[in-house]
């Protein structure tokens, strides 16, 4: 099928997220050509108190990056669309430098003065939408000249008028399973090469072994061979918490131990060597079932992908260090900063619903804890000693602040008139 099948979600306008309905980019692309409201559009260029209003009410517009349902709101998100769109927002770009046989379009924006691009790109989630727009950004060569504001799953792009777009139905296509993120997973294809070579080994195995494999030890490893039934590479220890109901837990008290095999970004990084040496800890300890043939595999695949790699020897050094504690029951994970809330894994809860309840949560932890603190004090409190109770008295001792004070004081009414006329 021609890329230009590929549906988007249609607009009516900016002010409007609710979708209209969908359409092919050899639609759009067709009406970026012909031209929409040419008169309008030459009076909003031409008058700039007017371009923002004219833009945003009276021109159609799309998403590239993703499908919504019903309504453009991330957590309405359905699918990618298997492309990206790109919005330059800096005049000086010159779109000959860009490698034409990486993108589908090229055309002028709605100004006319800057540039639209779009790519085609597979396997893209929603979660990792930002860091693989960088990639992807940077391997054209136009992360410098991006409208950051623009770096947004649901980003509109309004209908504009280029009659000669450049369009390429046979350009590259990105895969984002051969992505290193920096969020520290590895690429899907990665692992999916190291399950393949589990399963081999597990079959050569069965034929050089048959007696040592034989009686139910042959039936696990038939078993496991017919149903694929290996771990999952873990990059953080949250499933180790069960959450049967809702989709959070939290513990303000002691927290939840956290491991993660965290990778930083490229320019962050002070030592290589202390780098590699901390997420292959925690990338080992979490995976113990990996050979260290296959955890020098993984740690050489981030490491190529270093402005400047460390050497191979240290890599084999490092992982066979580790693998030597592992065998040795020595292995201790580096543990990053307890967690207090943690979300359902596969919650369809969006971003900002999750800042919205964890904030929430914070807030009633916090009354919580002012409303105990309060109680305690005056349950301790020895009238002989510090004289009645009073709000004032209490603010002085407790520390608190005369509005959280004042807030509870009348919770405590009864008790106070206790403690002050036993």
């Amino acid at each position: 099928m021609s890329p230009l099948e590929i549906e988007v979600n249609g607009y009516e306008e900016m002010s409007k997220p609710t979708v209209i309905g969908n359409v092919t980019l050899r639609e759009w692309v067709a009406r970026i050509k012909e031209g929409f409201k040419l008169k309008t559009r030459a009076e909003a260029l031409s008058n700039p108190s007017k371009y923002k209003e004219i833009k945003e009410s009276l021109f159609p517009v799309i998403t590239y990056n993703f499908l919504y349902d019903g309504y453009k709101e991330d957590k309405n998100i359905i699918k990618s669309t298997g492309l990206l769109y790109f919005d330059i927002d800096d005049v000086s770009y010159d779109p000959s430098t860009l490698d034409r046989s990486k993108v589908l379009l090229l055309y002028k924006s709605f100004s006319g003065i800057k540039y639209s691009i779009l790519v085609r790109v597979n396997n893209l989630q929603a979660s990792d939408f930002k860091e693989c727009y960088l990639h992807i950004a940077k391997d054209l060569g136009i992360d410098k000249y991006l409208d950051k504001g623009a770096v947004k799953h649901s980003q509109y792009n309004i209908l504009s008028y280029d009659p000669d777009i450049f369009i390429n139905e046979d350009c590259k296509v990105y895969d984002v399973d051969t992505f290193v993120l920096t969020s520290s997973h590895i690429p899907k294809g990665i692992e999916k090469s190291i399950y393949k070579e589990l399963r081999t080994d597990y079959g050569d195995q069965l034929r050089t072994n048959p007696a040592h494999y034989g009686g139910k030890l042959r039936t696990d490893y038939g078993d496991q061979l017919r149903t694929k039934s290996y771990p999952k590479l873990r990059y953080d220890n949250l499933d180790n918490y069960v959450i049967d109901k809702g989709e959070w837990v939290f513990n303000f008290e002691e927290g939840f131990i956290y491991i993660k095999c965290f990778f930083p970004a490229f320019d962050k990084i002070k030592s290589k060597y202390a780098t590699f040496m901390s997420y292959c800890t925690n990338l080992v300890y979490l995976n113990p079932w990996l050979s260290l043939n296959h955890t020098i595999r993984l740690l050489q695949y981030k490491n190529d992908c270093l402005p400047t790699p460390t050497s191979n020897s240290n890599i084999t050094k490092i992982a066979t260090h580790i693998h030597k504690l592992l065998s040795e029951n020595r292995l201790e994970p580096i543990l990053a900063k307890s967690r207090k809330i943690i979300f359902k894994k596969g919650t369809e809860l969006s971003s900002k619903d999750k800042q919205d309840i964890a904030r929430d949560l914070v807030c009633e932890n916090k009354k919580k804890n002012s409303y105990n603190k309060l109680l305690s004090f005056i349950t301790e409190w020895n009238v002989l000693l510090q004289g009645k109770i009073t709000s004032r008295a209490l603010c002085k001792e407790s520390k608190m602040s005369n509005n959280t004070v004042n807030k509870y004081y009348p919770l405590f009414k009864d008790l106070i008139e206790s403690k002050n006329n036993p």
